[in-house]
């Protein structure tokens, strides 16, 4: 979301890993799907990266796009995200333990066999090993570029 703002602050604070180029490579992935799955904690997170990174008026228009996100020109942006609640009394403690709540809780949420595209390599690992679907970003932008 921080390219969607401007592309510009992509490789900066919080997002140093990143390029353009990956962002760009990104959101042409995500066009592939009909829908965009998050949950409570996701979007949380993403606030704390935006609230943390961002000043002034980025900040402002970043924290207009967690109610309306701009990624994609499409007609109705309620129809592609979905935003899914799981109980925090529905996921195993040891997750929350290993992995922190957020990631047991998208854990938790892959097993109604929904696909995860991350680049965390931990949790890639533990989606794919309770027999997720699950696509490591990672992977993706290498095979794109070599």
């Amino acid at each position: 979301m921080i390219g969607a703002v401007d592309e510009k602050l992509i490789g900066g604070k919080r997002t140093e890993r990143y390029t353009v180029e990956h962002y760009r490579s990104l959101t042409n992935l995500l066009k592939n799907f009909k829908h965009l799955i998050t949950t409570p904690h996701i979007l949380t997170e993403v606030s704390n990266l935006g609230g943390t990174a961002l000043t002034g008026k980025l900040r402002e228009a970043f924290f207009v796009m967690l109610r309306v996100p701009g990624l994609f020109s499409i007609e109705s942006i309620d129809d592609y995200v979905v935003e899914q609640q799981i109980p925090r009394l529905e996921v195993e403690a040891r997750h929350i333990i290993r992995f922190g709540l957020t990631d047991a809780v998208i854990a938790k949420l892959c097993e109604r066999r929904i696909l995860l595209i991350s680049d965390d390599f931990d949790l890639y690992g533990k989606i794919t090993g309770q027999g997720g679907e699950a696509i490591n970003f990672s992977h993706v932008w290498d095979v794109e570029n070599h």
